[in-house]
């Protein structure tokens, strides 16, 4: 009976290498900001990542996609009516640009401010929407992009101190 025997050199590339190249690839795409041409959505400033070009993160709807569009059923604070909602969980969205804050400064275009904790966004699957019904939110349907909380499935966001932080029309984010 013959058996093989490895050596060392075989098991580090039969199991470590592997091991590092998948690592690599996943650290490369997670929370990697990349600069583009898109037609911008929304902008990130404040406590991002240092790498981000002029401390400011241009997100368009292509940017979305790359993090991951997820989709949401849910009533509004102010709406009894159900409506679909797509868009990226805020969480994923400052993971993204590496945010490293407390609070975020949310702005809309008629320059409205709220802050949120971020804490929010770690605890819920908060949502920036930018579809509506399977349709990008227009200024008429307080867009381009809104936050949605997840109301229906946390009875707690029905508390009317959650009603200011469904903010719409969204411009810019700074991080604090």
């Amino acid at each position: 009976m013959h058996h093989t025997r490895f050596g060392t050199g075989t098991w580090v590339k039969l199991i470590l290498v592997p091991i590092a190249w998948l690592l690599w690839v996943v650290g490369a795409s997670a929370g990697a900001y990349e600069e583009t041409k898109e037609r911008t959505i929304i902008t990130i400033t404040g406590k991002i990542s240092p790498d981000i070009p002029n401390g400011a993160a241009r997100i368009g709807y292509d940017t979305f996609k790359k993090i991951g569009v997820k989709e949401m059923e849910t009533r509004t604070f102010y709406s009894k009516k159900r409506y679909k909602f797509s868009g990226v969980l805020m969480r994923d969205l400052l993971d993204y640009v590496g945010a490293n804050g407390e609070t975020l400064e949310v702005t809309a275009l008629d320059d409205y401010r709220i802050n949120i904790p971020i804490a929010d966004y770690q605890k819920y699957d908060v949502l920036l929407a930018f579809k509506l019904d399977g349709k990008n939110l227009s200024i008429r349907d307080r867009g381009p992009a809104r936050i949605i909380y997840p109301i229906e499935q946390h009875s707690e966001l029905s508390d009317k101190k959650y009603a200011s932080r469904y903010i719409w029309q969204i411009k810019g984010m700074r991080v604090k």
